[in-house]
């Protein structure tokens, strides 16, 4: 695998599937630890390393990783009380089977897809690729002209570029949030930019989103819960974090009060 195209390739893909904050962290950490080991295709991972990690709790890994496994970035098999095994699957790779060049433009010997009639079952197919490049070479060239070139020329026209289509409210919050926790949010995910204008919507300000990430970095049990993520502090609870008191000055009108008593 090469480890910059796979990770460009998982960011694309993210824009259409909405990972959850879990599933991206759970991917990261699988990711960084196939590549320690030199990218074997299984390997073995507990779940204390991964929740290490990734941050999550075993129950967190767990269904992460059943929902990673359902839209093809992982597989994984349970060996009882050992280690689980895991394979991270390659998005380059199937990224380039699903493009109808890939096969037109192979000169490796490979056997594609699909074999035009015109071959014959009992030429080896080690030798299919080089003998389709001989017989049809007038084919070949005009099928990578008309389909191959366009190709990344018409994403890069549809695809904007994230930081012209995201508020600056929303991007200002997300990069504060990323400061606080040392995460990296994107505010270009649709789930965040969502809750963040609602509750914008709501009359809520920049600065009492600030506000709430402030205080929730403060209680230890929503942080070790894993719960700093968009979804669980700009959800419908955000107007009770924001009233929330600190908890090291919940006490502090009562020993005032029993002062002037005194």
């Amino acid at each position: 695998m090469n480890y910059l195209m796979e990770s460009k390739a998982f960011y694309e893909s993210i824009e259409l599937n909405q990972l959850s904050s879990g599933q991206i962290a759970l991917w990261h950490a699988l990711f960084n630890i196939n590549n320690k080991v030199q990218w074997q295709e299984w390997f073995s991972v507990p779940n204390s390393v991964l929740s290490l990690h990734s941050g999550l709790t075993v129950r967190g890994i767990n269904k992460a990783r059943n929902q990673l496994k359902q839209l093809g970035y992982i597989d994984f098999k349970t060996q009882g009380t050992k280690a689980t095994k895991y394979r991270v699957i390659s998005l380059v790779s199937s990224k380039a089977s699903s493009t109808p060049s890939s096969m037109d433009s192979s000169n490796d010997g490979s056997m594609p897809s699909s074999i035009p009639s015109s071959i014959d079952g009992s030429i080896p197919s080690s030798k299919v690729g080089t003998t389709l490049n001989k017989q049809n070479k007038t084919e070949t060239k005009p099928n990578k002209t008309k389909e191959d070139t366009p190709l990344t020329p018409q994403r890069g026209k549809s695809r904007p570029r994230p930081a012209k289509s995201v508020p600056g409210e929303v991007a200002e919050i997300v990069a504060y949030l990323n400061k606080v926790t040392g995460t990296d949010y994107k505010p270009t995910t649709k789930k965040t930019q969502q809750l963040i204008k609602a509750r914008m919507r709501d009359g809520f300000t920049v600065a009492d989103f600030k506000t709430v990430i402030d205080k929730k970095n403060q209680d230890e049990w929503f942080v070790t819960g894993g719960y700093m993520r968009p979804e669980t502090l700009f959800g419908t609870k955000f107007e009770g974090y924001l009233n929330e008191r600190p908890k090291n000055l919940a006490q502090q009108p009562v020993q005032r009060i029993y002062g002037m008593n005194m």
